[in-house]
């Protein structure tokens, strides 16, 4: 079975990241027990960027990290997700902290992969063209991957 995890994190800063990760490491690492290969991913946010970031997941996670597709929302599928969650957490209308976090990790297990694919196959068919080089690079990158690791785990 496909699994998601959501990891959350109020105030952005690079610290609190890392501590997530720390926090979260077993966790990460037990969705892919069963695959050779697998690759980390995160957006381009500030605190995704330090080099002490990158380090840790390279150590601690996987050493492969995928580069990040670009942050236009009309080529970027979970940019889609993200505006079904933000629907779903505002018809709950949660009045407190508690509420909202609640409210967002609720929403966030009631997308299921088929939502997903439904983003990714109503991506406007104009932009096709510029996703299929996206996705050229990214089988590019994959192949790099593959062949100088020799699918280390």
């Amino acid at each position: 079975m496909e699994r998601l995890l959501f990891l959350s994190l109020m105030g952005h800063g690079k610290q609190q990241y890392l501590n997530l990760l720390k926090r979260r490491w077993k966790e990460i690492l037990n969705l892919f027990r069963n695959r050779k290969i697998w690759f980390f991913q995160q957006d381009g946010a500030p605190c995704h960027r330090p080099k002490r970031i990158k380090t840790y997941i390279k150590r601690w996670l996987t050493s492969r990290i995928l580069p990040h597709p670009s942050q236009s929302p009309d080529m970027n599928p979970i940019e889609l997700i993200w505006a079904q969650m933000k629907r779903m957490v505002e018809k709950k209308r949660p009045n407190s902290r508690n509420e909202l976090l609640r409210a967002i990790q609720s929403s966030w297990e009631e997308i299921t992969l088929e939502d997903i694919r439904k983003c990714i196959e109503n991506l406007p068919k104009k932009k096709w063209k510029k996703l299929l080089n996206v996705m050229v690079k990214y089988y590019n990158f994959f192949l790099n991957e593959i062949y100088t690791n020799s699918f280390k785990v």
